[in-house]
């Protein structure tokens, strides 16, 4: 019967911690994408449903991000908490062996491994697809464009800045650059563009409208550098598309894809070298980071078992140093594995390997204990 209702009762300590820790990792990363999706709606015009439309898409990614850190918390809050009341040590006294300890919080992570696993590889990537494709299909409708002083408006393949901009659309010292985005041609030489004045309107048919006056104009060859062409102008008016014109579907990001379609993309024979690296790191990465609960519990179990009669701060103090040295790794191997192209599939399970090797010897101090 004993051995019955310890693992329930480890569980029941546990899953609040969980939870709570994941929602404070969760909310803390989604502050920082809410900031930057409000930005860019007041800087577009776009409605506050639409803010609140992308985060519930942003959610699931910022989830598989929080939950192994979550767990790895939560693991060491909740042996911390029985060591602080000495149940730890009852349970030695009454019998327990180290391995009747530690599996049930094994069992959650391999709980939380497979809710990882889909989220990593599947929801995440479907969600934030969801996410570009109303951000790009807002962009055709967009009837209003901040523009500040001094600061940089990217419309596109087009740049526009001015010192001063004035309520009724005045502008003084103005640039314009325009880059070239693969096409042929005069027409997508780099373009920059210089006046001391001039004037902006958004004009929901045609964008964003300059009417700029005496300056000057620079096109750039962009294969060959010396080919220059130069110009002075009393009047130049150009319209700027919000939403370039003609556009077709838009180019996926890998972050986009799910696992199985990144797997099947590393086959396609017209991908560098380099791109096809990022493929496999980015799959990889995915697959290691969804495993990495097992990784923590394998760390955290006896860790948080010889904490003996230290209380649950000693349990935040060593959650914080591993969570640290777990994704300095992790990304020391995604790093390794973009420039060594060798090691693509490898090196971003380079924490997973580490925390495994470093668990082995704690578990194996453990059980002799």
């Amino acid at each position: 019967m004993r051995i019955r209702i310890f693992p329930r009762y480890i569980i029941r300590l546990l899953l609040p911690y969980l939870a709570l820790a994941a929602g404070i990792f969760t909310a803390v990363l989604c502050m920082n994408q809410f900031a930057r999706v409000l930005g860019e709606a007041i800087k577009i015009g776009a409605p506050l449903g639409w803010v609140f439309y992308a985060m519930s898409q942003l959610t699931p990614g910022m989830l598989a991000l929080g939950a192994p850190m979550a767990y790895q918390l939560a693991v060491l809050l909740t042996l911390g908490l029985l060591s602080e009341r000495g149940e730890l040590l009852a349970l030695r006294a009454a019998g327990f062996s180290f391995w009747q300890m530690a599996w049930p919080p094994g069992l959650v992570a391999l709980a939380l491994c497979g809710a990882l696993l889909w989220l990593n590889n599947f929801a995440s990537p479907a969600c934030f697809r969801r996410f570009m494709d109303s951000r790009y299909a807002l962009a055709g409708r967009i009837s209003n464009l901040r523009v500040e002083p001094k600061t940089v408006v990217n419309v596109g393949q087009w740049r526009f800045y001015a010192d001063t901009v004035e309520d009724d659309g005045a502008l003084e010292q103005v640039m314009l650059f325009r880059y070239p985005q693969g096409a042929q041609g005069r027409e997508n030489w780099t373009l920059r563009v210089s006046a001391p004045r001039g004037t902006f309107a958004i004009v929901p048919s045609q964008g964003l409208v300059l009417d700029l006056e005496d300056g000057e104009m620079q096109k750039v060859d962009p294969a060959d550098p010396s080919r220059v062409i130069m110009a002075r102008f009393g009047e130049y008016s150009v319209a700027i598309p919000l939403v370039s014109p003609g556009q077709g579907a838009r180019d996926i990001s890998l972050n986009e894809l799910s696992t199985p379609e990144i797997i099947r993309g590393i086959k396609h024979a017209e991908l560098t070298e380099q791109r096809r690296a990022e493929y496999k790191v980015e799959a990889a990465t995915r697959l290691a980071v969804a495993l990495s609960p097992l990784v923590f519990f394998w760390l955290s179990c006896p860790l948080g078992i010889g904490l003996a009669s230290r209380s649950r701060a000693a349990a935040m103090v060593l959650s914080v140093g591993i969570l640290f040295a777990f994704y300095g790794a992790t990304a020391s191997g995604i790093s390794l594995g973009r420039k060594l192209h060798a090691l693509s599939w490898w090196a971003p399970w380079l924490a997973d390997a580490l925390g495994l090797l470093a668990g082995f010897f704690f578990w194996r101090r453990a059980v002799r204990g």
